[in-house]
C-alpha cells in the first residue's frame, strides 16, 4: 500500500511540475510578443493583466487558457517564432517571480490594454488605470465587474 500511494504523490508532484511549466511557457511567451520591447514594468503590466484575468470569474482560470482565449492576444492568432533567446529569457525570470506571487497588483486591476498608437472601439467602456511606455492599461468600470 505505502509504494501505491508513493506512486499517486510521484505522479501528482509531476502533473503539478508539467502544469507549472506550461503556466511558465505560456505567461513568458506572452509578455515576449506583447511587451518586449517595453523594459521590465511593460512585460510586468501585460503578465499582471494575465494574473488578474485568470483571478476573474469573467475569464479562464489557468494563465495558457487567458492567452490562448480566442481574439484575445493578437498574437496568439498566427504565433510568430521567438527570435531574441536572451530577451525571452530576461522576462521568463520575471514570469517566475509573477508566478510566485511577487507583483500582484502592479496594474491596478488592468483587465486589458492596447497600444497607445491605436484607439480600440472598447476602449471608451472601461476605466485606464496606467500608461506605461507604449501599453495604455484598463480596469472593469464598477457596472462590468458585477
Amino acid at each position: 500500500m505505502d509504494n501505491v500511494l508513493l506512486i499517486i504523490l510521484a505522479s501528482a508532484s509531476l502533473n503539478a511540475a508539467a502544469g507549472y511549466k506550461d503556466e511558465l511557457r505560456c505567461m513568458t511567451v506572452n509578455a515576449y510578443h506583447e511587451a518586449r520591447s517595453e523594459g521590465k514594468m511593460g512585460a510586468l503590466m501585460v503578465m499582471d493583466t494575465v494574473m488578474n484575468r485568470k483571478a476573474s470569474p469573467l475569464y479562464p482560470n489557468t494563465v495558457c487558457r487567458v492567452v490562448y482565449q480566442k481574439i484575445q492576444f493578437s498574437w496568439t492568432m498566427n504565433p510568430p517564432k521567438v527570435r531574441n533567446r536572451a530577451e525571452y529569457n530576461r522576462i521568463k525570470k520575471l514570469a517566475v517571480e509573477v508566478l510566485a506571487g511577487k507583483w500582484l497588483g502592479i496594474s491596478d486591476g488592468s483587465m486589458f490594454y492596447h497600444a497607445r498608437s491605436i484607439t480600440p472601439y472598447w476602449a471608451k467602456s472601461y476605466v485606464v488605470t496606467k500608461t506605461i511606455n507604449n501599453h495604455r492599461f484598463y480596469g472593469l468600470t464598477e457596472e462590468k465587474k458585477e
